[in-house]
């Protein structure tokens, strides 16, 4: 998933072509001295650095080719692009996720705070959901009733790299609130709570064509935890086809999994379809189906 980031630059601030603009003013010689304005460019180009120089020069070449013979023609050697400026930034990610007696649905934002996702620095993850369960009880009537739940976080984090590791840690805050259709005094994590909630994430190429991913995640509210463990190969660079082993649970239950998944990439979106087979401690055993998204601005 974060390959798919990594191996796509973009530039989000409005510049132009710059490769291209390279081999204009290649030395000395070449097209570049038929380019209006590239000959002044060339003379500035040891100026200033960075975005302020590349901003800079984007200018001139644009006001200059822009009156130019060859622009008003609609023959202009390189053309100005234009990018977000969220472009690399940020990420969006959803899903859903389907079991015996529940249902639940998930949707966030990463962003990179001060760099682009491929690189290592500061993050904030925002996330909500909701869904309902059902589980066994000897407390109400009929011996089951149904629970509602949804939940919000607001994290952050820092990213680092270490050789082909990709390493994320998270902090801040949680919320969540159960409400129950029945009464139900033995039920650990009804109510709403807020607490503080740690997360970490680790992604690794274990070959040019393998990779592990493994997440994990504790909450002081209602005593929530989740833990995944995913291993990979890739088939081609849209194609990828795993195994993957979670655990989740709070106060109320433990719910063990064991399952397969593949990813497929189209574009920039990366689809991962999930499915196996889990061990609920309140409601038995049964499969589950996951569906998730994740979206690069």
């Amino acid at each position: 998933m974060r390959r798919a980031v990594r191996h796509q630059r973009y530039i989000d601030q409005p510049i132009f072509n710059y490769r291209l603009y390279r081999k204009l003013v290649a030395v000395g010689t070449g097209p570049a001295r038929a380019v209006p304005g590239v000959s002044f460019v060339r003379r500035l180009k040891a100026w200033g650095s960075g975005a302020v120089r590349v901003r800079a020069l984007a200018a001139m070449i644009a006001a200059t080719t822009a009156l130019s013979p060859a622009a008003q023609a609609g023959d202009m050697p390189f053309e100005i692009e234009m990018a977000p400026p969220l472009r690399d930034r940020l990420f969006y990610f959803s899903g859903g996720d389907i079991a015996r007696d529940s249902r639940f649905v998930w949707g966030g934002f990463v962003g990179a705070l001060g760099g682009l996702l491929h690189e290592d620095g500061l993050r904030i993850r925002v996330m909500a959901g909701g869904g309902t369960y059902r589980y066994r009880t000897s407390a109400v009537p009929g011996g089951s009733n149904d629970g509602r739940i949804v939940s919000g976080e607001i994290l952050f984090g820092v990213r680092r790299t270490i050789g082909p590791a990709e390493f994320t840690a998270y902090l801040g805050a949680h919320a969540e609130s159960q409400l129950l259709a029945l009464p139900d005094p033995g039920h650990r994590s009804q109510g709403t709570a807020t607490g503080v909630k740690a997360a970490i994430e680790l992604y690794t190429r274990l070959s040019p064509e393998t990779f592990a991913v493994v997440t994990a995640a504790a909450s002081t509210v209602h005593a929530s935890y989740q833990l995944r463990g995913a291993f990979a190969r890739e088939f081609s660079r849209d194609f990828a086809v795993g195994i993957e082993t979670t655990a989740h649970g709070d106060a109320r239950y433990v719910e063990p999994r064991i399952g397969a998944f593949a990813q497929i990439t189209h574009g920039r979106t990366v689809f991962t379809l999930a499915g196996g087979y889990l061990s609920n401690s309140e409601k038995g055993g049964g499969p589950y189906a996951t569906l998730a998204v994740y979206a690069p601005y």
